[in-house]
């Protein structure tokens, strides 16, 4: 999914991938661009589960602008950002976000924040219901209905 906030840093490239048969075996000659993010090693494996389960679901849980790993200085930045328009608690502080540690994913979910068209939404209520399957929590922030932590 295409990803703005990184789109001038390395770590979030495009790479060519080619799609995968109902074995889980690569299909030459099929392969897409496809933007990547990381994500912590042992968020990986349940992280492509959620997402293939969602899909099977027919629910479309796609990432918001600022998705997932983060390094200290896209963190600084973003702080920096918040506390500029005099609401720091909008980033963590630098060294404190599980974004840095590839451990959280933010969602985009259609509506405002806490909003009823959000709470509504087949994404959050699928969420809600398995997410915690996969080893994801949204209780750590819970001003942030679209921030879901790997907690496992």
């Amino acid at each position: 999914l295409p990803a703005p906030a990184y789109a001038s840093s390395a770590q979030y490239q495009q790479f060519k991938m080619p799609e995968v048969d109902k074995d889980g075996n690569f299909i030459e000659g099929t392969e897409k661009s496809v933007n990547v993010a990381i994500v912590n090693a042992r968020a990986s494996g349940p992280t492509y589960d959620m997402t293939k389960a969602a899909k099977d679901d027919g629910v479309n849980l796609s990432l918001g602008s600022y998705f997932a790993f983060r390094t200290y200085e896209h963190q600084t930045s973003l702080r920096q950002q918040w506390c500029h328009k005099d609401d720091c608690g909008g980033a963590a502080r630098p060294g404190f976000s599980n974004h840095e540690m590839g451990l959280a994913i933010d969602f985009n979910l259609p509506g405002e924040a806490h909003s009823s068209t959000r709470r509504n939404s087949e994404q959050y209520k699928w969420l809600v219901r398995r997410a915690g399957e996969f080893g994801y929590d949204d209780t750590a922030m819970p001003k942030e209905d679209w921030h879901w932590a790997y907690i496992r």
